[in-house]
């Protein structure tokens, strides 16, 4: 439900998301930096300043540096 209610948060007009990479994040329950880009590149009105295909890769050096995969 995260990244719906983070969706819904945006239509509210929240200017920020809290997300994470592979699930690591200053809390539990922070969506998925992966599915909130590609949500909001699906929406309409929106705009994100995160390159997609850049995710996968960021994803991996996490996984590297933390041995936390997805």
């Amino acid at each position: 439900m995260a990244v719906a209610n983070s969706l819904a948060a945006l239509a509210c007009g929240a200017r920020q998301i809290e997300c994470s990479i592979n699930g690591l994040g200053a809390r539990k329950g922070n969506a998925d930096l992966a599915a909130v880009v590609m949500a909001i590149t699906n929406a309409q009105g929106y705009r994100v300043d995160v390159e997609p295909n850049s995710l996968p890769q960021a994803s991996e050096l996490v996984t590297q540096i933390t041995g936390i995969s997805r």
